[in-house]
Formats: structure tokens, sequence, C-alpha cells
């Protein structure tokens, strides 16, 4: 097998010959060895460790999904099986009258993801697999394990966090250890040092940097939208609100206003630096005023930028300023452009609603209109508000159903709203929240009593506010986990959330509209659901036990603002579990459920062309593979142009259907960047079927990626499915599969 390998990659021999190839390899494993059988050394099924390493395969693939099982005592009935290990499923095998005790991991399962799938050991019981490997084995790169995602983030190594990676790891960063130096600055005049590392110093094109000092600002007489630039200054003034540290060093700008004449005004700044290449923090872009330019003594008020939308925005409200000049001082930690917008009203008094204690009343009907700036935080959300709020009280005398909606009036941060009983600063007394441009938060035949709403914002916004009082509508079978619809197997439901209120909060998209439904379970079983939903949504989909009281309920939760989401829940019932699906803005979604007798993972070996693909139950199960070591032999439709014929090295599964099912594939947790295909034919290695390749890919601003992920009705007949990767990647995969009747089949 080896020798013909060779011979593969010197062109000696067509990678077509598998089946001499197979048939010299078969002979040498029954006569080289002088056995006529070879020992299974995978016969305890077990998980992949990371990168094929210390892999273990699981010999039991049938459709019960479990490992192989040794025969033990005699036995009549289940009851005199049980070995004492919690972790086996005990049984007497009928036909031989002998114990079977075997191994499920899924009865391990810790649900956290990094640390690795645990296993089924007898006689120990459940032990710890081998954990999550995130390495690309690059220096180059910072690998991480991200739980929340259950994958892998790969972040270019860079020292200063100037957003250039150093020289030696294909960035244009000459000192990885100074932030103001790098391929994306520019060159700073006069100062002896090369700053854009081109091998220059103070070249021809240097920059010297304009309003960089109290004595040549940026000048601003009237309201209006300006542009100010931070490229090549210095950080010559002390600012309370900067926080500098060894990976973050400030460059400041000064602005001078002018309030012109005719009485005081209110000054309303809005810096804003949009959405670059690299990820903001909060904190990078500030504000500060002072009533005197360079006394760092006199500093008024000092704001620091939120993160909104993957824009940096700071505001700062001056209120009550008398005809004359003032400076402000505008410092970013990196070179950027800024958006400056200055606006002069007439004064107004500070919010002085800013504790539960000073609530104004909020009156059904009429919106009241508020800057979420300059606000201190006194309340805790779930629903994470990054402003301080404000407070509003009302009193319902008898049940009403409640709307309370709020819209940002310009784009600086969406709405938070926190509905609160009267106790109001505990953090037990927050009912629901809703974060969302526009949120509207519903609360469902809500009793009488006295309450409390909380206005914040994603960012300094100006925001308006209303409440709308409606008599109690009756609970539909969606809301809660009581006893809701029963949701079939491989069926899709269309859901809407328009009235929907937040009737499950374990901790899944905090504060969103929800829908349940039932999973109703006759073995032990793993299932995926599957949630679609609509564009600039994020969704979210809760595995969970009834009642879906507590965080313990919850099995599995996965959220994303890219579809399709989905969760997929390990060795769960029997009985009735529950799916919430739910989105952030309470816009139209579905939902899909798949179920699977439960199954450990197996490792694939070989299964490097048709003739040795891995053959898998029609019920599906889990895999797991490393192409690293594989070959190159089949191309796919969604591969990046310009590849080599056969594309990346890649293994194949082969799945023979009797009927026709709705088949789902989903590479979620593979370590590098893959595509999936299904392929048919009875002819290796057969044609893809339309719409099934898929490419894992990362958007713009996020992450981590989302992973392939097919959703096929396949006809009955043999099928291979395809595990490759996008641009010549290659590494461990991990793959989920599960089929299902297709809707309306079920009764032939």
């Amino acid at each position: 097998m080896v020798f013909f390998r060779l011979l593969r990659r010197r062109g000696l021999v067509s990678g077509r010959l598998s089946g001499l190839r197979r048939a010299l390899a078969l002979a040498f494993l029954v006569f080289g060895c002088g056995h006529g059988t070879v020992a299974d050394p995978f016969v305890t099924g077990s998980h992949g460790g990371a990168g094929g390493e210390g892999a273990q395969g699981d010999a039991g693939t049938g459709a019960d999904g479990g490992g192989a099982a040794e025969l033990g005592s005699a036995c009549s009935d289940d009851s005199q099986c049980d070995d004492g290990i919690a972790c086996t499923i005990d049984s007497c095998d009928a036909r031989r009258g002998r114990c079977r005790n075997r191994p499920d991991d899924s009865m391990c399962d810790n649900h956290v993801y990094c640390d690795g799938a645990e296993v089924c050991q007898s006689p120990l019981g459940c032990q710890p697999g081998p954990v999550v490997s995130c390495s690309d084995n690059s220096v180059c790169s910072i690998d991480t394990c991200v739980e929340d995602t259950q994958s892998c983030k790969h972040e270019p190594r860079d020292a200063d966090g100037d957003g250039d990676p150093p020289l030696s790891c294909q960035g244009t960063d000459c000192d990885d250890f100074n932030p103001l130096v790098s391929g994306d600055a520019r060159e700073r005049c006069d100062n002896g040092v090369d700053d854009d590392c081109d091998g220059e110093i103070d070249e021809d094109d240097c920059v010297r940097p304009m309003h960089d000092r109290c004595s040549n600002p940026l000048e601003i007489t009237a309201a209006g939208a300006y542009a100010v630039s931070t490229v090549g200054a210095a950080q010559d003034y002390g600012i309370s609100c900067e926080v500098p540290t060894e990976d973050r060093a400030f460059r400041d700008v000064v602005v001078a206003i002018t309030v012109p004449d005719g009485g005081p005004k209110d000054v309303d700044i809005v810096a804003r630096i949009p959405r670059a290449k690299v990820h903001f923090e909060p904190g990078e872009l500030v504000l500060a005023a002072t009533d005197h330019c360079g006394d760092e003594s006199a500093e008024n008020t000092c704001v620091a930028s939120v993160v909104s939308s993957g824009d940096a925005i700071a505001r700062l409200i001056w209120r009550d300023l008398a005809p004359g000049d003032y400076a402000v001082y505008v410092a970013s930690d990196r070179e950027a452009d800024i958006e400056l917008h200055v606006d002069f009203r007439e004064p107004e008094p500070a919010p002085t609603n800013e504790t539960c204690g000073t609530a104004l009343p909020l009156v059904p009907g009429e919106p009241v209109r508020a800057i979420l700036a300059g606000l201190t935080t006194d309340l805790e959300t779930s629903c994470s508000s990054r402003t301080g709020e404000l407070v509003y009280s009302f009193d319902l005398e008898e049940p009403k159903d409640v709307r309370v909606q709020a819209v940002s009036l310009d784009d600086y941060g969406a709405p938070v709203i926190s509905l609160r009983d009267a106790a109001c600063t505990e953090d037990s007394s927050e009912l629901t929240c809703r974060a969302a441009a526009p949120a509207s938060l519903y609360a469902r035949a809500l009793p009488a009593g006295s309450y409390r709403v909380a206005l914040g914002g994603r960012g300094p916004t100006q925001a308006e506010l209303v409440l709308t009082l409606a008599p109690p509508t009756k609970r539909p079978p969606t809301e809660g986990c009581s006893d809701p619809p029963v949701l079939e197997d491989g069926v899709s439901e269309d859901v809407s959330l328009e009235d929907a209120t937040d009737a499950v909060q374990i901790g899944c998209l905090v504060g969103a509209a929800d829908a349940t439904y039932a999973l109703d379970l006759s073995e032990r079983a793993d299932v995926m659901v599957v949630q679609t939903g609509s564009d600039g949504d994020t969704g979210a989909v809760l595995i969970a036990e009834s009642p879906c009281a507590t965080s313990a309920d919850a099995d599995t939760c996965r959220s994303s603002d890219q579809w399709p989401v989905r969760a997929v829940a390990h060795g769960v019932g029997p009985g009735s579990l529950r799916a919430v699906v739910e989105t952030a803005e309470s816009k139209p979604t579905s939902i899909t459920a798949f179920t699977r007798p439960a199954a450990n993972s197996v490792f694939v070996q070989g299964a490097d062309e048709c003739d040795d693909a891995f053959e898998i139950p029609v019920s599906g199960g889990r895999f797991e593979g490393n192409t690293s070591n594989q070959y190159a032999d089949y191309a796919t439709s969604c591969d990046y142009g310009g590849q080599d014929a056969a594309g990346a090295p890649e293994q194949l599964l082969k799945l023979v259907l009797p009927e026709r099912r709705r088949v789902v594939l989903d590479a979620s947790g593979s370590n590098y960047q893959t595509i999936l295909v299904i392929r048919r034919g009875d002819a290796c290695p057969g044609d893809e079927v339309l719409g099934t390749c898929s490419v894992s890919y990362t958007t713009s601003g996020a992450d981590v990626p989302s992973f392939s992920f097919v959703d096929a009705e396949l006809e009955p007949g043999t099928y291979f499915i395809q595990v490759d990767g996008y641009n010549g990647s290659s590494g461990r995969w991990a793959l989920e599969v599960f089929s299902a009747r297709v809707s309306g089949d079920q009764g032939k």
C-alpha cells in the first residue's frame, strides 16, 4: 500500500488503480503477516484525537450507533446484566443468553466542547478525552478554542496590537513592540524612526500632522460634519479616560469649538471611526473637554468610545456653554480618519431620572426622547447595555398586555430596554429585556402592579421610547415549556414571533422572543435542531429538558447571525425534550428537528477513494477524520479557482439510501476550511448532487467561521459524501450526519 502511494506521488502509477492496490494490500495482510485474520485495534468506541493523533474508531456502526461490547456472564433478562458502570448500556442477548455491556460515550458528555469529548471506558467509567487542539502548527498564529461557537479561532501574532503582524509572519511590521510603527502607518517627519517600515527614515512623503497641538487646532464655528485625522499625530496631552497598555499607544489632536453669540448652548459632539479591517475594542477612541487647552488639571469631562455595529463611537454633551472658545481633545489608539459631528442646541438640564428612585412616569401612547450619553450605569441587565440608563415607571390596575418599543433616531447604537418589577435595583427584578434596532419588548398578561422601564443603548444613541397597553390575551401553545406542540422528525415548521414573549429565560439568546416545541424520543438519541431566519436578524436554538426553568435544564444552545443556526445534543432522552427557537428582532423564522439513535463518535481511517469509502448507517452518525495524510483525488465545484485538477486531499463516506430521505451534514467543529459535497452514482465517484457543495467561510468582521452545511432531499440510491478542503486546506474534520424520511413519505 505504501509502495503504491509513493509511486502515485511520483506519477508512475495512476490513482485509479485502486482495485489492484487494494487486492495487493489485502494479500499483504493475509499472507505477509502469516495470519488469516487481523485483530481490529479499534474495537472500543472512542473519539478521535485532535489532528488524528491517538484516535480510535468505533467497530460497531450499526443502527444503534453503539460501540463493541464483550459478551459477559450468562443471563435470561436485562436485570441480571448490571455491571455497575453508569455509562454502559446493559442488556441480555437473548439469542446467546449472555450479557452485553455497551459503552455509551454520550452518557459522559459534560457539554463542554473545548475540554474534549469524554469517553466511557470499562471498568473505569467516564474518562476525559483528549482536549480539542486548535493548533495550526504555525508560530505566527494565536490559536484558541472558542466554547460559545464550538470552533477554533486563529489570529495573526501581533505583539503590539497595531493590527499588522511582524515581517517574520508575512506581515509588514518591522517593529512588533512599538504600536506606532507598522507597514500600515505613515512616516512621521523629523523623528528619526522608520515609522512605515519601508526601510527609509523621514523620507520626502512623510507627514506632519494637522491640528496636533493647541496652537493649530481644527476650528469649528458652526454645526455640521467635519473630518479630523490622527495620522502622524503623537500623544501630547494627558487625557484621563485613555487607558494606555503595552500594546496600545494613543495619538491626539485638538479641536477648537466656538459657541456663537446669542446666549448659552449645549454642544453635542460625536466622534466616530468607521468599521476597519481590525476589530475595535471599547475605549480606542476618546473625547475630552477642557477649560484650558494644554492644562491637564483643567479637563472638564472625558468619554471613551463603545463599539456599535463595528464602529467606535464616542459622544460628549457639553451643557450650557456661554458664547466663546472651547477646546476638545480627540484621541485614538491607532492612526485613523475620524468623523466629527457637532451640533449646537438650546440648553436643556441633564436628565434627572438616572435611578429607580428618580424614575419619571411613562404615559401610554406618549413617546419620550433621550440622548444616552454621559449617563452612569446603575442597573444590571442581561441584555448588555453599553451606556448608562434612564429609568421610567408605569402602574397597572389590572392585568394587561404590555409592549414597550424603542427606536434609535440616529445610527449610533441599538436601544436596550429592561422591564423590571417595583424592586427595580435587584438583579432578580428584571422580568425581561430586549436589545435590537428597533427594540420591541412584549409581555403578555402582566399582572396588576408597579413597574419600571430602564432605557439604555448599545451605543450613545438618541432614542425614542413609547409604552402601549392592551387587554390581556391568551397564551399560545408555543409560549413556554409546559405543553408545547410536537415537532415531527425532519418536518420544518414556520414560526412567527411577532407577538411572542421571552418566555424561556435560561441563558440562550437573552431577551429574545421565543417559541417552544416538544421532541418526543422513544429511545436514547442524538438530536439536531436547525433554524433558518431573516436577513439582518440573529437567531438561537436551545435544546432543553422540561420545565426549561434554570440553566441546568439546558442541554445545548447555539446562537448566530449566520444562517442556518444549528444545535446538537448527544445522548438525550428517552422522554419529551424541548426545542426552543428565538430571534433578536422577532422576525419570522423556521425550525426543523432531526433525531437518530445515540451514537459514539467514529474515527474514519483511510477512506481515500471510493473503493475504501467508509460506509455509514442510513440514520447517520458522528464521524471524525484527518485529511492531512490523504491524497487529492476528486475536485469540487465550489473550490477556489485555479486549483490543481484534484483540489485538496479528501476522505469519502458512503451512504446507501433504501428510500427517499432528507439528509443533513454539518462540519461544525472542524479545524480547517472544509468543503462538503454529496455525489451520486454506482460508478465511482459519481456526480455532484446539485446544490450540495458547501464551503466553510468567515464573513467580514466575524471572529469564527460558518461551517460547511448541507441539507438535501435525496432519492433512493448510493451516495458518496466527500469531505474536502477549500483552496488546498486540510486537517482534522468533524461531521454530524442526520437523515429523516421526507415529509409526506412517513406513512408509505
